[in-house]
């Protein structure tokens, strides 16, 4: 057991060589004191050590075997080690070590092609792994057993068990469970598993205590989520799969008691956060709530595009009023495509005389246009009123209400909100509305001119553009030494932050508001308090040289304040040239004066820029996108 362990403790360094010797030894040890249990666990671990299985085969194709050097001694074959594992525990009576080598065997199958036997063996070891209740193991049984059966053309028994081993927390089926999904036409699971995808909350992910919550409650929380999280630690640290299920079970057991008993007492304090903690998707009657008419918009139908950025390909999940079903689409948008259309997007415009650079882009711009939209758009029709966009992945960098598909930009088709999801959006739609109050209105940008105490001021032209925003609105610009994040919890109507929204990759609820005090993140932010109609973040900090387009720091960081209580999030997707920022944030507070709604306000003075600039210079006109509800 002592070099077992051993061999554990090295396999989770990456330190395999060390990890196998162990293993062989610990092995010897076993064989010389007839310990079959032993045996077949040592030879289960040197399989998954010594030789591992290749990644497995996309359904039909061939694989070629890799020739092994004659030079090297060939290791001895995983299947080899198993075949004798599954004879060592069917002899001890070892049901779990019987379901791990078949699983084992079964995987090889998978890589190998050999989806009839695959599925076989895979379908014992799913027997026995779930009376053993080891979950992660039957997770991934599921999920090879999943890529066996569409193989064999059973696509019904291909999704349950992909969906199977989504349920378990194997989130490496949930690209095939979404594509099993689009290849069935079941709208709605392709939805659900789409909107799983992209959950803030999914994981353990540490996040920002909510406001209004006694400490007490979520310090017991914290080590409910602790204690789980310690569990399954011990689970994956141990070979013994018998032990090691009843570790999980007992993890399980914390979870659906000790801690959701604790988030129901938290919950009528902070609903958004538990939701969040959760991470439960939105069921069909929310869904279709979304597409349900009503008096903010006239009665007008109203449409909702998903999408999930999958291994290989864009899907597109489409909704729209008066669909008895929501609809899954497939594309032939890759990710290559995706990468080289970035590479021109960000706000970067070739030379005016760049003329190989400009079709370049421009052919780029249209191609994923036409691929990405070209069929959701003609099934949803144009008599929309409203267009919901739930980006995934690199798409958090598109303006896909820029794309142009048959030359017609989806603005100018129809106002067009972003949401970091359908659930997100359905939660923002249940919260009662913000509180009639003043707005607010912040500049800060470091300027070149020292202030008194050498003290950074904000940009001449950053303050004027804020002074005439603030005449709009009815209030005053805190600025300068002022410009700090106390002034933000409260309720507001419009909070206009003529800040750098600053954006972290890396990092992305790192990503933040540049203040006079610091940078403000969203970690922080989504520990506030700030119940306002809109929050309008006007400039975009550039990045530095060479960093590659992301995606995620821009959804973190609108997501952080719908979280924090705004209805709606208007911020740039890439830095803007201060005269248009101006320009178009003058023509959107007036409309806005004027009783029209942001996404209304947005979409006509995006328009009235594409006018002035014409349809060839999207990153003039587009950079802006309104996250969360429109109205």
């Amino acid at each position: 057991d002592d070099y077992a362990g051993l061999s554990l403790v090295h396999a989770w360094r990456g330190e395999h060589e060390q990890a196998r010797l162990c293993a062989e030894r610990a092995l010897e040890l076993d064989r010389a004191d007839g310990r079959e249990r032993g045996v077949a666990l040592g030879l289960i671990a040197l399989a998954r050590l010594e030789n591992p299985a290749p990644a497995p085969a996309e359904p039909g194709a061939d694989r070629a075997e890799a020739p092994v050097p004659a030079a090297v001694p060939a290791p001895v074959p995983a299947a080899v080690r198993l075949e004798e594992a599954l004879a060592a525990a069917r002899t001890a009576g070892f049901r779990a070590g019987e379901a791990l080598a078949l699983s084992g065997l079964g995987a090889l199958d998978v890589a190998a092609a050999s989806y009839a036997s695959a599925h076989r063996r895979l379908s014992a070891a799913i027997e026995l792994l779930e009376e053993l209740g080891h979950e992660p193991e039957l997770a991934l049984a599921c999920h090879h057993r999943s890529i066996a059966a569409e193989s064999l053309g059973d696509l019904p028994g291909a999704l349950a068990d992909a969906e199977r081993a989504c349920e378990l927390g194997h989130e490496a089926a949930r690209d095939a469970a979404i594509r099993l999904a689009v290849r069935l036409r079941h709208g709605l699971t392709a939805w659900t598993h789409a909107e799983q995808a992209v959950l803030p909350g999914r994981g353990d992910r540490r996040w920002p205590a909510p406001s209004g919550v006694p400490g007490d409650l979520l310090e017991a929380e914290q080590r409910a989520l602790d204690a789980v999280q310690a569990l399954m630690a011990a689970a994956r640290r141990t070979r013994d799969p018998i032990q090691a299920a009843t570790l999980i079970q007992r993890a399980r057991r914390t979870a659906e008691t000790d801690l959701e008993a604790l988030r129901r007492r938290i919950e009528p304090s902070a609903a958004d956060y538990i939701a969040l903690r959760r991470g439960t998707p939105l069921d069909r009657t929310e869904l279709d709530a979304l597409v349900t008419p009503g008096p903010s918009n006239d009665g007008e139908p109203i449409g909702l595009l998903g999408f999930h950025v999958g291994e290989e390909t864009v899907t597109v999940l489409a909704h729209r009023t008066g669909w008895p079903e929501p609809r899954a689409l497939p594309t032939t948008v890759t990710r290559d495509l995706l990468a080289g259309f970035l590479g021109t997007a960000g706000g970067r415009r070739p030379g005016l005389l760049d003329i190989e650079a400009r079709r370049h882009r421009a052919t780029l711009w249209r191609g994923l246009a036409d691929r990405l939209l070209t069929d959701a758009l003609q099934a949803l029709g144009d008599d929309l009123g409203l267009l919901h966009l739930f980006p995934h992945a690199d798409l958090n960098r598109v303006p896909i209400h820029a794309l142009a598909p048959d030359g017609r930009p989806l603005i100018e088709r129809f106002p067009v909100t972003y949401s970091p999801s359908a659930t997100v959006l359905a939660r923002l739609r249940h919260r009662d509305p913000p509180a009639s109050a003043g707005s607010l209105v912040i500049a800060f940008t470091p300027g070149p001119e020292p202030g008194p105490d050498d003290q950074l001021i904000t940009g001449r032209s950053t303050l004027a553009a804020a002074d005439d925003v603030a005449a709009l609105l009815g209030t005053r610009t805190h600025s300068g030494r002022a410009a700090t994040a106390a002034l933000l919890p409260g309720a507001w109507d419009v909070v206009h932050l003529a800040c750098h929204g600053v954006f972290d990759q890396g990092d992305p609820f790192g990503s933040g508001i540049r203040l006079a005090d610091g940078l403000l993140t969203a970690r922080q932010i989504m520990s506030m308090s700030l119940n306002a109609r809109l929050v309008v973040i006007g400039e975009h900090e550039p990045a530095p040289p060479d960093t590659p387009p992301g995606g995620d720091d821009t959804a973190a960081l609108g997501y952080s304040f719908l979280h924090a209580g705004a209805s709606s999030v208007l911020l740039p997707l890439w830095p803007v040239a201060a005269e248009i920022t101006h320009a178009l944030m003058r023509d959107f507070h007036t409309a806005l004066r004027d009783g029209t709604g942001p996404a209304q306000a947005l979409r006509a003075a995006v328009l009235e820029l594409r006018d002035l600039y014409g349809p060839a210079e999207p990153e003039l006109w587009a950079p802006y996108v309104l996250i969360g509800l429109p109205g």
